[in-house]
């Protein structure tokens, strides 16, 4: 498989209405696993009040998520986004990754990590609500299902997700 088009989804793109609003196609591939890093929350994004996900490295830790291919339209649209730049100075950067997939392969993908994490902070429930809602739709394995139900979460103290025209296509509501 081609570095390129291969990405490894661990946050609220996991849940397939997310990731259709922020880049368009992207074909489920498998779900997959990256061992050495932990999931960790940081920052702010006004959008879901919530602090935003990325990784970090701890050898005794395992992170899962759905392994996506995109094409380059799709690419320019999450980086867009996900605050990524070529220059490597956006919000995000692209973080290559090698992941074991549901069969048992191995392969190398793009995933993305943030650039600077300051103090760890809470997810809000809501935002986290996706991340947990695309575990379950993917079939992650249950005991990482209920790693995710474990992680600390605080309500947002408004309306989220915000839809004031910031982040465009970043915006998906849940039912129910």
């Amino acid at each position: 498989m081609d570095l390129t088009d291969l990405f490894f989804a661990y946050g609220a793109e996991m849940d397939r209405e997310t990731v259709r609003a922020r880049c368009g196609g992207a074909e489920v591939v498998s779900a997959a696993c990256l061992s050495g890093y932990q999931i960790a929350f940081f920052g702010h994004d006004p959008i879901w009040d919530s602090a935003m996900e990325t990784l970090v490295a701890d050898d005794s830790a395992a992170v899962w998520g759905v392994l996506y291919r995109l094409n380059d339209v799709a690419w320019d649209r999450l980086d867009a986004c996900k605050g990524a730049t070529i220059e490597g100075v956006g919000t995000y950067f692209h973080y290559p990754v090698e992941v074991i997939t549901s069969g048992g392969g191995s392969c190398l993908v793009r995933t993305y990590k943030k650039n600077t994490h300051g103090a760890p902070s809470c997810p809000s429930n809501e935002y986290l609500a996706l991340l947990r809602k695309g575990a379950a739709a993917h079939g992650l394995p249950l005991a990482y299902q209920d790693f995710l139900r474990s992680i600390s979460c605080e309500p947002a103290r408004y309306a989220v997700p915000r839809t004031d025209g910031k982040k465009r296509g970043s915006l998906v509501v849940l039912s129910g």
